[in-house]
């Protein structure tokens, strides 16, 4: 199965994602990084154009280093034009071809567990556990439907998400993992939230 890539969306990713969801998925994100604290070594996974490094710079927090791993060479290219003042280790890989040997205060996730079959998602969180310290932050962000918050509305935006990135990226599923329930078996949640009509969630939790 070829893996998926963003590299053909790099260019124009932003701007298709503030046409359909405004500053929905930003504010997400930006919602979580409350949860980085000053002497942090974090590391971004699927991380993007970047623009979320620029969103660190403006927490304006001490010492804290990232390490941005991302499978597109073209987000890539643009995360490392973002202007920064902390270091950052651009890593361009797929996540599951990487040994991680560094072990991390934060783990952050941005929209990346929507790309895969559950079998996938849970292999890659476990490679990707081993990357946290006990004690670290999970933060979470991504798409999700439950009984609870399925409507026509976001059932239809997801089988139009899928469909477009199938095309765009060969995506490697075309349904959602329920992550939340596999996160809570393995961390404790602190903190979580759903916006834009109960399709986006973010989520704090903690390993150990």
């Amino acid at each position: 199965m070829q893996k998926n890539n963003y590299d053909r969306l790099a260019p124009f990713y932003d701007f298709v994602s503030h046409a359909v969801y405004g500053q929905a998925l930003v504010k997400a994100q930006r919602s979580l990084l409350s949860f980085v604290k000053e002497g942090q070594n974090i590391l971004i996974v699927g991380g993007g154009t970047g623009w979320i490094l620029e969103e660190l710079e403006k927490l304006n927090k001490k010492n804290i280093a990232v390490t941005y791993l991302e499978a597109s060479d073209k987000m890539v290219d643009l995360a490392r034009k973002k202007k920064v003042s902390f270091p950052v280790d651009f890593l361009c890989a797929y996540a599951e071809d990487v040994a991680h040997t560094t072990q991390y205060d934060v783990l952050m996730t941005p929209f990346f567990f929507d790309n895969f079959t559950e079998e996938k998602a849970v292999s890659l969180l476990e490679n990707l556990d081993g990357s946290l310290k006990n004690g670290g932050s999970f933060l979470y962000v991504d798409f999700r439907i439950t009984e609870q918050t399925s409507t026509f509305f976001n059932r239809t935006l997801l089988k139009t998400m899928y469909v477009f990135f199938k095309i765009f990226t060969h995506i490697e599923t075309d349904k959602l993992v329920d992550m939340d329930a596999i996160l809570e078996k393995k961390y404790t949640k602190l903190w979580s939230e759903f916006s834009f009509h109960n399709f986006v969630y973010a989520a704090c939790y903690r390993k150990g």
